[in-house]
């Protein structure tokens, strides 16, 4: 059995809007959400495929989202709480929040579409599960089906230089 780092997403979920609320306003429901999912999987990736939160993703609207907050959210009843977050953890959602929360919610909606996992569960419709383990193996694994490309400022595709590889020049 897998003990997350967390008991509840909803404390991950209170701690990101406390964050932004405190910096300045509101969190857009959706970013709320994209930060959960990239959260989820960066902590699996740091920490050898444990948990961060006890939570499942399903897709709607082709993103990743929290199945029991998108509830909470569509109810009316969310509100904000103060969360009960261990304090390695919150070390490790200020490096989250430093790393994503000054993206603009459509640059990282972008981001999470072209991940090989949520393409996949997308084709299948909204209501489709998206399982820890292929989140957990895909940040794990980040060149396993990541279409994000690295591009050059002319937008040219950059690819990975390996000396072994190089055309020798004559001399």
């Amino acid at each position: 059995m897998m003990k997350p780092a967390v008991e509840s997403s909803l404390d991950v979920a209170w701690w990101f809007m406390n964050r932004a609320n405190a910096v300045g306003g509101p969190l857009p429901a959706y970013k709320i959400h994209l930060l959960l999912y990239l959260a989820q999987g960066s902590y699996a990736a740091l920490h050898h495929g444990r948990m961060l939160m006890a939570n499942q993703f399903i897709i709607h609207n082709d993103l990743p989202v929290d199945s029991a907050i998108h509830r909470l959210m569509d109810l009316g009843v969310w509100t904000a709480q103060e969360p009960r977050i261990p304090t390695p953890i919150d070390s490790f959602l200020d490096r989250v929040w430093a790393r994503y929360d000054p993206l603009p919610v459509e640059f990282l909606r972008r981001k999470v579409e072209r991940h090989a996992i949520i393409i996949t569960a997308t084709q299948e419709g909204n209501g489709t599960l998206l399982e820890f383990a292929k989140i957990s193996q895909f940040f794990m694994n980040p060149g396993s089906g990541d279409a994000d490309l690295i591009k050059a400022n002319d937008g040219t595709v950059v690819e990975k230089w390996v000396p072994s590889n190089a055309k020798k020049l004559p001399r």
